[in-house]
């Protein structure tokens, strides 16, 4: 006959068990990036940021043994993000001390209703300081211990609608992206403006293998991208992204004038939390930028 101690104890761990796998209402992701660009007449470019991503789930999402960097998406859990970073660019240039800094905020919605369709929005805001001191000869047009300054301020709004399917979803919206600067040096500022839209698809292919892509139009600007990913385990994945844009020329920087944007990450969770690592570059006919960005994300309920 089992003592009282023993009834105690058991009843104390029944207690004590959840059999339930656990549900998290919220994710947060943190980000450093570090860049560098390159130009074989102008000058080159050291860039450093950060970003805080926090991404509220209206419906918690139930770690349900699929794979848990797509467990949001598959679960269809409606969820609202707030984005803030910032960071700044060192102009290497003989004789000039130069310098930029951006700021940036956003936020979107993706509700999914209890049908096939879901709806998204999004607005974001960016803020880019720049100037250049002359301190002895140099290419740019400065005269000596003279000071130049630009800012500028950008606004990207978008709204879209979706159908999903199982695994599978085709999503078309419309854009407006409005971009200002002031002062001189303001052509490296200068961006497509007006009424564009997009269409994209994602799809999850077996339990391995995820696909998305889509274009992109802005005035004078078309861009084209595609995001393979491989899923290994529940823990594991890998994506890939190659992107095109084509831009008329008259009127934009190096930055923005065409470029081809190629790039690989890494995701690894341990628990309800994932480590990141992420490359990127991109060619225009007249620089090559690298970055390299290191994050960490977590999930809370």
């Amino acid at each position: 006959m089992p003592s009282a101690m023993m009834i105690t104890t058991l009843a104390l761990q029944l207690l004590a068990a959840d059999p339930s796998p656990p549900r998290y209402a919220m994710t947060t992701d943190v980000t450093a990036t570090l860049t560098t660009t390159t130009t074989p007449f102008f000058y080159d470019t050291l860039g450093a940021g950060s970003a805080v991503v926090m991404a509220f789930h209206l419906r918690p999402v139930l770690d349900d043994g699929a794979p848990r960097s797509q467990q949001v998406w598959l679960q269809r859990a409606p969820t609202v993000t707030v984005r803030a970073g910032g960071g700044v660019r060192l102009f290497d240039v003989p004789g000039v001390d130069a310098s930029e800094r951006d700021f940036g905020l956003g936020a979107a919605l993706r509700y999914d209703t209890r049908g096939p369709a879901y709806l998204r929005a999004s607005l974001s805001l960016t803020a880019v300081f720049g100037s250049a001191t002359r301190s002895g000869d140099s290419g740019w047009a400065v005269a000596p211990d003279a000071s130049i300054s630009w800012e500028g301020w950008g606004v990207l709004a978008a709204a879209a609608g979706g159908v999903r399917f199982d695994r599978f979803e085709v999503e078309l919206g419309a854009l407006l992206a409005r971009y200002t600067a002031e002062g001189e040096g303001t052509e490296v500022l200068a961006r497509p403006s007006g009424f564009g839209g997009y269409a994209s698809a994602r799809a999850m292919i077996g339990r391995y293998v995820s696909l998305e892509g889509g274009a992109r139009y802005l005035p004078d600007a078309v861009t084209l991208w595609i995001e393979p990913g491989l899923l290994i385990g529940r823990d594991l994945s890998v994506k890939a992204a190659v992107a095109h844009s084509f831009l008329d020329d008259a009127g934009y920087s190096f930055r923005e004038s065409g470029s081809t944007q190629a790039g690989l990450g890494v995701g690894y969770w341990l628990g309800a939390v994932q480590l990141n690592a992420r490359y990127d570059a991109q060619v225009t006919e007249v620089a090559t930028s690298h970055g390299a960005t290191l994050g960490v994300a977590w999930r809370s309920r």
